[in-house]
């Protein structure tokens, strides 16, 4: 066995845990998870295409929607697809307008990728206030 070791140290729910691995360990540990089809890069970025194909009918069938199932992503969660539309559609140099009070983790993405941020107001039984939306220049799509 070899004398060499690797440390780990896991950040995950904010306790730091420090493992000790021999290499062998640490070797046996990498190509158990190479052999995973997610980890090597076997599998399609968009997500399972059977599953994809199975949405895009029910799309279909249960709302009317037509699609196709080589433009449907699978996500692992409302933030990371919103995410991923908002780099898909905006640049740095746009200005998003955002309903206040509003899903604040997606404040947060939008100003870690250094969008502009503009709010149109929520008001109690009035709803969201559009006048900031009506009175601007909207971008012309390409």
């Amino acid at each position: 066995m070899q004398v060499l070791a690797a440390t780990i140290i896991n950040h995950s729910h904010r306790e730091f845990l420090i493992y000790t691995l021999s290499i062998f360990s640490l070797q046996r540990i990498v190509q158990h998870h190479l052999s995973r089809p997610t980890l090597a890069g076997f599998v399609d970025l968009q997500g399972l295409s059977q599953l994809r194909v199975a949405l895009n009918h029910y799309l279909a069938s249960s709302r009317s929607v037509r699609c196709n199932p080589n433009r449907i992503i699978i996500t692992n969660g409302a933030q990371q697809a919103l995410t991923i539309a908002m780099l898909a559609t905006f640049t740095s140099k746009d200005t998003l307008l955002m309903e206040n009070p509003g899903y604040r983790q997606m404040t947060k993405v939008a100003e870690l990728f250094g969008f502009n941020i503009d709010s149109a107001n929520v008001v109690a039984e009035h709803g969201l206030q559009l006048d900031k939306l009506l009175n601007r220049k909207c971008k012309e799509s390409t």
